[in-house]
């Protein structure tokens, strides 16, 4: 019996088991992995008027002050796991931002595309706020408003303010109001103080509502005792010169001063000086 052939398939079969049992790329895995794992994810979902740049620097600075070496295995320890939908969005993330990895948008879209397209609301967010400004992908309005529309929906309180926000929002603003204000009120109804923010400004500009200014200081007042900067700042102006509100030179110091001991902007020195001296 000529067992030549027999011989050749049993190495081909010796060949291929062989190599489905080389293992992954060997990396040090630090403990901490699955805890920012964790702690990116938990953030993400939190229900929190708080911008998601903001958590997302906050875990920059937590890995940049990591050494290189162990950025780059995280980067690993996450690569390896992206078929997992939680590890996706970090993937995207990490290539964003250029941790551990070279920075790539294009890429990083891609993951946060494919993070929406399996219903997470922040990477729906995310997608669409690509799409608003052109970031890994060409600006696309009507694919912004789509996946803002899907995160808003899903109950994704950031979706829900870009959503309204994207709304008040070029020639059509007066006509997409009613719709633009329900999801406006429905994320200030979740703690977002930007919400707060875009209402003021429609109804002083008059963009999209009748103005009505003092609906909108009233709206600007809101956010500013909730520790919004920007209504902080519109508030004081209104106060000073009496529009919408009293005028009120110790309510606009009052606010003035709060933005400046923030440092949100130096600029408003001068003019708090000026009322000081007044």
């Amino acid at each position: 019996m000529d067992t030549s052939q027999i011989d050749t398939e049993m190495t081909n079969t010796e060949e291929i088991t062989t190599l489905s049992l080389i293992p992954e790329e060997e990396i040090e895995i630090d403990p901490s992995f699955k805890e920012i794992v964790n702690m990116f994810n938990a953030e993400k979902s939190r229900k929190t008027g708080e911008s998601p740049v903001h958590f997302q620097e906050r875990l920059e600075k937590y890995l940049f002050d990591k050494p290189e070496k162990t950025r780059e295995n995280f980067f690993k320890f996450v690569e390896q796991r992206s078929h997992d939908l939680e590890y996706t969005i970090i993937l995207a993330f990490l290539c964003d931002r250029g941790i551990g990895t070279s920075m790539d948008n294009n890429i990083a879209f891609d993951y946060y595309k494919q993070a929406a397209e399996q219903g997470d609301a922040f990477s729906q967010y995310s997608t669409g706020l690509r799409y608003f400004l052109g970031f890994g992908v060409k600006t696309d309005r009507r694919e912004a408003q789509f996946w803002y529309r899907k995160s808003a929906e899903a109950g994704y309180i950031h979706g829900q303010f870009q959503l309204g926000y994207f709304l008040t929002l070029g020639k059509d603003k007066k006509n997409n109001w009613p719709e633009a204000k329900y999801w406006l009120k429905t994320a200030m109804a979740q703690g977002s103080t930007s919400a707060l923010d875009i209402l003021g400004i429609s109804y002083v500009k008059g963009h999209g509502p009748q103005k009505d200014m003092r609906v909108g200081c009233w709206y600007y007042q809101r956010g500013a005792m909730l520790g919004n900067h920007s209504c902080q700042c519109e508030i004081a102006k209104y106060y000073r010169v009496g529009e919408g509100v009293p005028k009120d030179i110790h309510m606009a110091i009052k606010w003035f001063r709060k933005n400046v001991d923030a440092g949100f902007s130096k600029i408003l020195l001068v003019d708090l000086f000026r009322m000081l001296e007044g």
